[in-house]
C-alpha cells in the first residue's frame, strides 16, 4: 500500500453482518499511510487495530472516519499538523482519549466524537467554538456530535461567538448556566433534559441576547425561567412535553404552565404543544403575543386576565370556558379546531372583547345568532360557517346583516332552501371568494349579483343550475362531484369571460359533452373529466392558444387525438385514468411540457404503457400527481 503514492481516497472496511459485527483483525499495522501524502479521505471501518500511536496521518488528509473500532485504545498523540482537515469523525466503544490539536486545525468544519469511555474533551471541541482567528482567517463554524453528553467538559478561558446551543442533560444546563458570562451571543437556546438535582442561582435571564427559546415541560425545573422578562430580545417560545404528536404523558405527568411566562410583556411567535396532562391557564402567558399555536394538550382554561393575539391557532385541544375566553382573548384571527365549537349555542356575539379588531372566525353556533356576529365584526374579511347539517329547519331560520367588509366565505355542510341562502349573500355583497362544500336541500343558485368575486369552489353541492348567479370579474370556477349540475349551467359558466381557470371534475353522468364555447375563453388551466364512458376529449381543446395547465381524466377512447398536439405553449398537462392502447402520435414531440402528470404502476393506474406515451414523454420524468402551484394555487384565497 505504501507505494500507492498517488492515491486520493481510501476506505478499508472489515466484515460485518446485519446485526452482528465480526472486525478483521489481521489488519493491524497502519504506519505506511504516512506515505500516501496525496491522500484526502481516509475511511477505516470493521478493523480490530489495537494501537494507532505511531501512526502519522497524511497531511493532505481532509477527511478522517474511524467507525465501530471496537479493539481500538490509542490514537496518535497529536493531530497539529493535520491543516487541511475538515472533518474528523470516530465511534469506538474501547478508545479512551483523543489526539491533542484539533483546537488548532484552521479548518475543522466537522468534529463527531460516540466513544463512552473519553470522559473529558475541550470546551471548544465540545461547543464548536468558532471565536479564535487564525492569522487573519476566522475559524469556518464548526459543527460538533458528540454523543454522550455526561462527558465532562474542560473549563472555559475565552468568550465563544456560539449563537445556538442544545442542551440535552442536567449536567450540561449546569455547565452552560456556570459559564453564562461566556456566551454573551446566544441567540437560540433548546432545554431538553430533567431538572438538576440543585436548582442553579443563574437562570436564563443571564442570556440578554436570547431571541428564541425552545423547551421541554419538565418537573421542578421552573426556577430556569425566573426573570425571564429581563431577555427583552426574546420573540419565540415554544413548550413540549414530546417532540412527537400524539403521545400520551403519563409517568410523572406535567399538569401546570410555568406561571413565570406572564412577566413577558410581548412575544412574537408561542406555541405549546404535545403534553396530554396540561391544562394551560390563560392568565400565565404573556400579554401580548403576535402568533399563538396551542396543540394536543389536555384543555385550556380562561383566566381573568385580558392579553391580545393576532392569530390564535388550537389544535386538538379543548377550550374549558368558551364564552369567559371569547371575553379575555382579543384576536385578528380566530382558528380554534373542531374540539370548540359551538354545539350548545352559548356564544354571545355582543361579549367579544374587541369584536372589531376580528378579522377572520369560524361560526359554529347556531345560524340564528349570524346575523349578531355580521353586526358585531364590522372588520370581518374572512368567515367560515358551518351548518347543524341534520337540522334544516335551523338553518332556514338564518339570519342576516348588511356586511360590506367580508371578502371570503366559506359554507360547509349546508343544508337549506335557495332564499335562506340568498338571505346571506345578498348582506355580503363584496365577496372576491366563496366556496361551498357539501350543500343539499336547494336546486337553484341564487339569483345574486356578486361582482367582486373571483373564485368560485363547489364540491359535493346538489345545485342543479347556477343560471341565476351574476358575476363580472371571477377568474377561477372549481366544481367537483356536483352531480345534478345541468348543462345549461356549465354553458352559462362557459360565458363569464373573464375566466381563466376551470376545473371540471366528477359531474352528472346523464349530462352530455362540455360545450365548445368553452374554448372561446382565455383560461390558463382547464381540468375535464369525462361523465360517461363514451365521451371523447374535446379536440376544440386545440384551439386554446392561451393554455398553460391541461388535465383530462377518465375517457375511455383508445387514442389520445393528435389534435392537441399544436398546443405547443403548454407547460403541463396531466393525463389520468385513461385506457388509451394506441401509441400517442409522434406530432406531440413538439410540445414543450414542463412537466408530465402520468403515473402509472401495475397496482394502480389505468393509464397506458410507458411505450405508448413515449412521444408525449419525451425527455421529461413524468411525477404522479399535480404540484400545487399548478392545480391549487390558483384555485385558493
Amino acid at each position: 500500500m505504501s507505494q500507492l503514492t498517488a492515491l486520493k481516497k481510501l476506505r478499508i472496511e472489515g466484515d460485518y453482518w446485519i446485526g452482528k459485527i465480526i472486525p478483521n483483525m489481521n489488519l493491524t499495522d497502519f504506519n505506511w499511510l504516512t506515505n500516501l501524502t496525496e491522500l484526502k479521505v481516509f475511511k477505516l471501518r470493521y478493523v480490530g487495530v489495537q494501537d494507532l500511536s505511531q501512526v502519522l496521518f497524511p497531511a493532505s488528509l481532509k477527511r478522517i472516519e474511524l467507525f465501530y473500532l471496537n479493539e481500538l485504545t490509542t490514537l496518535p498523540k497529536d493531530v497539529s499538523h493535520l491543516k487541511q482537515l475538515k472533518e474528523f469523525q470516530i465511534l469506538s466503544k474501547s478508545i479512551d482519549n483523543l489526539p491533542s490539536g484539533f483546537e488548532d486545525l484552521p479548518k475543522l468544519e466537522l468534529f463527531e466524537l460516540n466513544a463512552p469511555k473519553i470522559d473529558s474533551i475541550s470546551s471548544t471541541l465540545f461547543f464548536g467554538d468558532e471565536s479564535r482567528c487564525f492569522e487573519e482567517t476566522p475559524r469556518p463554524k464548526l459543527e460538533t456530535k458528540i454523543t454522550y453528553s455526561e462527558t465532562n467538559i474542560s473549563p472555559m478561558t475565552e468568550v465563544s461567538l456560539r449563537e445556538s446551543i442544545e442542551i440535552d442533560s442536567p449536567k450540561l444546563l449546569n455547565f452552560v448556566l456556570d459559564n453564562a458570562s461566556f456566551f454573551p451571543n446566544l441567540k437560540t437556546i433548546t432545554v431538553d433534559c430533567e431538572a438538576p438535582e440543585t436548582p442553579h442561582k443563574i437562570a436564563l435571564a443571564a442570556f440578554k441576547n436570547l431571541t428564541t427559546l425552545n423547551y421541554k415541560l419538565e418537573h421542578k425545573l421552573d426556577w430556569l425561567f425566573e426573570g425571564i422578562e429581563q431577555c427583552t430580545k426574546l420573540k419565540n417560545v415554544e413548550l413540549y412535553r414530546f417532540q412527537e404528536s400524539g403521545a400520551r404523558d403519563f409517568k410523572l405527568a406535567v399538569r401546570i404552565f410555568p406561571n413565570m411566562f406572564s412577566k413577558i410583556e410581548q412575544l412574537e411567535n408561542l406555541t405549546i404543544k404535545n403534553a396530554s396532562a396540561l391544562v394551560v391557564n390563560t392568565d400565565y402567558l404573556p400579554k401580548e403575543i403576535t402568533n399563538l399555536t396551542i396543540s394536543e394538550i389536555k384543555g385550556i382554561n380562561a383566566g381573568t386576565e385580558q392579553f391580545d393575539v393576532f392569530h390564535l391557532e388550537i389544535k386538538a385541544t379543548p377550550i374549558l370556558n368558551l364564552q369567559e375566553f371569547y371575553t379575555v382573548v382579543s384576536a385578528a384571527k380566530f382558528d380554534l379546531g373542531h374540539r370548540n365549537v359551538d354545539v350548545n349555542n352559548v356564544l354571545d356575539f355582543e361579549k367579544f372583547r374587541h369584536p372589531e379588531k376580528i378579522e377572520s372566525f369560524d361560526f359554529t353556533s347556531d345560524v340564528s345568532q349570524l346575523g349578531s356576529l355580521l353586526k358585531n365584526f364590522v372588520n370581518l374579511k374572512e368567515l367560515t360557517i358551518t351548518f347543524k347539517k341534520n337540522k334544516p329547519e335551523h338553518n332556514n331560520a338564518l339570519t342576516a346583516f348588511k356586511h360590506t367588509n367580508l371578502k371570503v366565505l366559506k359554507i360547509d355542510s349546508y343544508n337549506g332552501t335557495t332564499e335562506a341562502l340568498e338571505r346571506l349573500l345578498t348582506h355580503t355583497p363584496n365577496l372576491e371568494f366563496l366556496d361551498v362544500f357539501e350543500a343539499r336541500g336547494f336546486d337553484t343558485f341564487p339569483a345574486v349579483t356578486l361582482p367582486q368575486l373571483k373564485k368560485l369552489i363547489m364540491q359535493s353541492v346538489a345545485v342543479k343550475t347556477i343560471d341565476n348567479l351574476k358575476v363580472e370579474t371571477i377568474e377561477a370556477v372549481k366544481l367537483i362531484q356536483c352531480d345534478n349540475i345541468s348543462d345549461e349551467s356549465i354553458e352559462v359558466i362557459s360565458r363569464w369571460n373573464s375566466l381563466k381557470h376551470l376545473w371540471l371534475e366528477g359531474l352528472d353522468e346523464n349530462v352530455g359533452i362540455y360545450p365548445e364555447s368553452i374554448s372561446k375563453l382565455n383560461l390558463e388551466t382547464l381540468f375535464i373529466s369525462a361523465h360517461h364512458k363514451e365521451e371523447k376529449i374535446p379536440i376544440w381543446i386545440a384551439k386554446m392558444k392561451n393554455l398553460r395547465v391541461l388535465g383530462i381524466n377518465n375517457f375511455k377512447q383508445v387514442v389520445l387525438p393528435v389534435e392537441l398536439a399544436i398546443l405547443t405553449q403548454l407547460e403541463v398537462l396531466s393525463i389520468s385514468g385513461c385506457d388509451f392502447s394506441e401509441k400517442v402520435a409522434e406530432e406531440f414531440r413538439n410540445l414543450n411540457l414542463q412537466k408530465l402528470v402520468y403515473w402509472t404502476s401495475k397496482f394502480n393506474g389505468s393509464n397506458m404503457k410507458s411505450e405508448l406515451y413515449e412521444p408525449l414523454e419525451n425527455k421529461l420524468v413524468s411525477q404522479r400527481n399535480f404540484d400545487d402551484i399548478d392545480s391549487e394555487v390558483p384555485f385558493r384565497v
